[in-house]
């Protein structure tokens, strides 16, 4: 309610910290541990800590929860960062940057979906679900009709 619009603007803060907690969830945990390199994994939570100790001590007393919520942004993306450099130095792994960019303007259409949700009158659930399903269909024909994604051609033809 209207009590906590005061909040929305640190949420928006925050948001990207969704994203960034992932991608240092794949580069640390699926990436860095399985591959026996715990101790670079270490140092880029540990390097966050600290990061996040300083951060906090100087912005919270005088920005409150949105020095927290700055603090919480550039630390997760310290630690994924840092995750992501270990993987490119220790696992000669090479990312196929083009693969994502694709996947992120596949996504895009995620976007007119979900304003388009805004004008019906659909009830939340039911909404959300048509919601959910036209975008994976979205992503999914984008994928293998407008990219010729190789992965996907791949994996229908096994099918």
């Amino acid at each position: 309610g209207p009590r906590f619009s005061g909040a929305v603007f640190t949420l928006q803060l925050v948001a990207p910290v969704i994203f960034l907690v992932g991608l240092g969830h794949l580069f640390g945990m699926q990436l860095l541990i399985p591959g026996g390199f715990e101790k670079q994994y270490l140092f880029a939570t540990l390097l966050g800590m600290g990061i996040s100790l300083l951060l906090n001590l100087l912005l919270i007393r005088a920005f409150q929860d949105k020095g927290a919520a700055v603090t919480l942004l550039i630390t997760e993306g310290v630690v994924s960062f840092t995750a992501y450099f270990f993987v490119i130095k220790k696992m000669q792994l090479r990312m196929h940057w083009h693969l994502a960019w694709k996947a992120f303007a596949a996504s895009l259409l995620f976007i007119p979906v979900a304003l388009w949700l805004r004008t019906t009158s659909a009830p939340v659930i039911p909404g959300l679900f048509t919601a959910i399903i036209v975008s994976i269909a979205l992503y999914f024909i984008t994928q293998f009709f407008v990219f010729k994604n190789p992965l996907l051609k791949a994996m229908i033809s096994w099918l």
